[in-house]
């Protein structure tokens, strides 16, 4: 291992995933709050800004920003990778993630006059396991495509396991504007479902 690395698992908010539908869905590589990369990294090594990515006419400071555009030092001590932690998101102890694309046919002919629309889907799920748990779901947008999203489970399962259960999920989109995005499949929103062990 080089210098300056380390070898624990960084706590990612969301490595990229393939959904169900063979799209891949580039994630979220900014630091959960519990990260032990945050405040680890060098100061001395940040580029000068060369090209004021600030406006401030001071290219020969540290770079002040991150690849998000937000403060590149909030702690006096900068974070390892390119995104400075903003995070609040942490599992809850022993809770696992299961992770969703929610994707859309974006018709060739689309113009930019096409109107936001309203999507609802009902999604089964199948979970095998070999301990009791219990189930939460939570919903974002993942494109420019935006629109306000809301995803429960209906019937609410309780707890389920062992053994092999199927829940039903049911999506909702308002105002999803497809037009802002190019023809093809594309992945709309993205459902987690955390699942927590049950004694």
């Amino acid at each position: 291992m080089g210098g300056g690395n380390i070898n624990t698992n960084p706590l990612f908010v969301e490595h990229g995933f393939w959904d169900m539908t063979d799209v891949w869905n580039n994630g979220n590589y900014q630091l959960q709050s519990s990260s032990s990369c945050i405040d680890q990294g060098d100061n001395l090594l940040l580029p000068q800004d060369i090209v004021d990515l600030d406006g401030d006419s001071d290219i020969s400071e540290p770079l002040p920003v991150d690849i998000n555009d937000t403060d590149r030092i909030k702690n006096a001590i900068v974070d390892m990778g390119a995104y400075e932690s903003t995070s609040s998101y942490t599992p809850e102890p022993n809770e696992s993630v299961r992770t969703i694309g929610i994707a859309i046919i974006v018709p060739d002919d689309i113009g930019p006059s096409y109107p936001p629309r309203n999507y609802s889907v009902p999604i089964p799920l199948t979970f095998n396991m070999n301990f009791q748990a219990t189930l939460r779901v939570e919903i974002e947008s993942a494109s420019a495509a935006d629109g306000t999203w809301s995803a429960w489970f209906d019937p609410d399962p309780g707890v389920i396991g062992p053994g092999e259960v199927t829940v039903n999920v049911e999506v909702r989109g308002l105002n999803v504007d497809i037009a802002q995005l190019p023809p093809g499949q594309q992945t709309v929103a993205r459902l987690r479902i955390f699942i927590q062990p049950q004694p």
